[in-house]
């Protein structure tokens, strides 16, 4: 017997999308802080079920170490752009415990396979706890915030060897540990980033220069690209880093991104002036307007390996660190807020157009480029889903702390050399925080019985 069957998926995606899902009108604050809020707790609810089998401050074994101090990192910004400080407990214990008692983030129970990447993550969440005036636990003798984060930076500086490649950190911090003699953009990028943000907290000079050295390496190395300010994977330390591998991920290029905007901020010179220009412009045209998208909006996406559909789970988080140091970058440099607002607030869009999976209807996909929920539901997709939806509320809130109003002689060390950038390159772009619509769709199935 043949039978069509006319499905309407009207009731199905009313459960699925109204009664939980992420329903974003971006050019409200109430309603970006209400998503953002929904979000947090889907991510929050991954370290409440994994906590009897993690180490406090981890959300899951499973989930590399290094993500979770990101998670934490973003959980500070949730609560200082939405006065939710629901969490705020969690998040100070998680971050004290892990920084271990040396307060310096060399978990013991990785020490042996921990990177230079992992403990700048873990650092980078500790200062932007200080920026922000996160509270110290009260019943907490640790160090303060900054203290941790200058610890970090203080170990790192150490580890720079200068024996190979002309200076450079490590991938790996262990010499016994495979892709140690790997010198990559990701490590240094958030060494450099970790530099200038500390730089501008504490006005402290040495951080400074450390910022300038970092950068100056990575430039002269071949890892930046010195036409379009594309930032490369890396190069073997064993082959003197000639041997550049241009592959281009988003995180080590949003860590330069925002430690350039960091150093203008400090100095409001040319040079760091043009630097940011260039890596807005390189992280536009490279993870932005993904080929094949069906609309003409720009979404966030992982170019090395998001079209294919082959991110590693590291790489599928990629995308919160640039979506945090875009939105930032936008309140250091006037210039680059509208282009990064409109970048953000249209993949914000799109990313709430994706929150509508799982028994709540409001889980969030991996991939923002299909206009709907793609079918896959983990902590990686809710964190970098969070750092999207709550970015355009930094546009409303005070600067962040710093010490001073200016660092004297950042910018200035080494080669004079400045760099050229403009903001656009393809055309004009304008800000646009549109409201999501979900659609309904009727699919009709022919059933042979």
């Amino acid at each position: 017997m043949r039978r069509t069957i006319l499905i309407q998926l009207v009731s199905f995606l009313s459960f699925l999308s109204f009664s939980g899902a992420i329903n974003l009108d971006a050019s409200s604050d109430d309603s970006t802080r209400s998503a953002a809020n929904a979000i947090a707790k889907d991510l929050m609810s991954f370290y409440n079920e994994s906590a009897s089998n993690s180490p406090p401050g981890v959300f899951d074994k499973k989930y590399s170490w290094w993500k979770s101090g990101a998670a934490w990192d973003t959980m500070i910004d949730y609560w200082y752009l939405t006065d939710d400080a629901q969490y705020n407990s969690v998040v100070q214990k998680a971050l004290k415990d892990q920084a271990g008692a040396a307060g310096d983030f060399m978990n013991p129970s990785l020490v042996a396979l921990e990177s230079n990447s992992d403990q700048a993550t873990w650092g980078l969440a500790a200062l932007s706890a200080a920026e922000r005036s996160f509270p110290e636990p009260e019943d907490s003798p640790s160090p303060s915030w900054v203290t941790l984060a200058q610890t970090v930076l203080e170990q790192q500086a150490s580890r720079w060897d200068a024996s190979t490649c002309s200076g450079g950190l490590h991938w790996q911090i262990s010499p016994l540990n495979l892709g140690y003699t790997y010198k990559n953009s990701l490590a240094n990028g958030l060494h450099f980033e970790l530099a200038a943000r500390l730089a501008a907290f504490t006005g402290n000079q040495t951080h400074v220069e450390w910022a300038n050295a970092a950068y100056w390496w990575a430039w002269n190395i071949g890892l930046i690209n010195q036409s379009t300010y594309s930032v490369y994977d890396g190069a073997d330390s064993l082959l003197a880093c000639k041997n550049i591998v241009p592959v281009q991920w988003s995180a080590p290029a949003g860590a330069f991104l925002y430690g350039s905007a960091t150093m203008y901020s400090m100095t409001k010179s040319d040079l760091w002036h043009n630097r940011v220009i260039g890596h807005l412009n390189a992280i536009n045209s490279t993870f932005f307007y993904p080929p094949g998208h069906s609309t003409n909006e720009p979404v966030l996406f992982e170019a090395s390996c998001e079209p294919e559909n082959v991110c590693t789970g590291d790489q599928s988080v990629y995308k919160n660190t640039l979506a945090r140091s875009m939105a930032w970058t936008a309140s250091l440099m006037e210039e680059t807020a509208d282009m990064i607002h409109t970048l953000l607030g249209s993949t914000a869009t799109a990313v709430a157009a994706g929150c509508t999976g799982g028994d709540t209807g409001s889980i969030c996909g991996k991939s923002w480029l299909l206009g709907r929920w793609d079918g896959t539901i983990g902590f990686d997709q809710e964190l970098t889903a969070l750092s999207v939806v709550q970015a355009r509320l930094v546009e409303a809130k005070r600067p962040l702390v710093t010490a001073n109003e200016t660092a004297e002689g950042a910018g200035t060390a080494g080669n004079s050399e400045e760099a050229e950038g403009k903001i656009g390159g393809s055309g004009k772009m304008y800000l646009s925080w549109s409201a999501v619509g979900v659609g309904l769709v009727a699919v009709i199935f022919t059933v042979y019985l």
